[in-house]
């Protein structure tokens, strides 16, 4: 899984769909499923950033650029936090299947269309 998640990773720049499968099945609860994710992307693509830009791929003003578009996502994720609780370990583990199920028929469509 970890080769598979390495190589997906350096070819496409997304190892989310064999992570997340991978996590998922190891059948964590809700929040440590969003820790250990969210802790493995923050390794994964820091890392990934700092390669590409020491080999010269991105600019620095490019990655600047990137840090301050993300701004934009804290005040999306602060008010998903305050409704993190609010939701079932079922409920949750249902969205996951259908968010990596959507996941898949885009990647399968995209192949398809070109």
């Amino acid at each position: 899984m970890g080769t598979g998640a390495g190589l997906l990773q350096g070819a496409t720049g997304s190892s989310v769909p064999v992570i997340t499968v991978y996590f998922f099945q190891i059948d964590f609860t809700k929040t440590a499923f969003l820790f250990l994710i969210n802790l493995y992307f923050t390794v994964v693509d820091t890392t990934q950033i700092l390669s590409l830009v020491s080999v010269g791929v991105y600019s620095r003003g490019i990655v600047w650029g990137a840090l301050a578009a993300t701004g934009v996502t804290f005040p999306a994720l602060l008010t998903t936090l305050r409704f993190q609780n609010r939701i079932s370990e079922g409920l949750f583990r249902k969205a996951v299947l259908v968010v990596l199920a959507a996941t898949g028929l885009v990647l399968i469509l995209q192949t398809r269309l070109g």
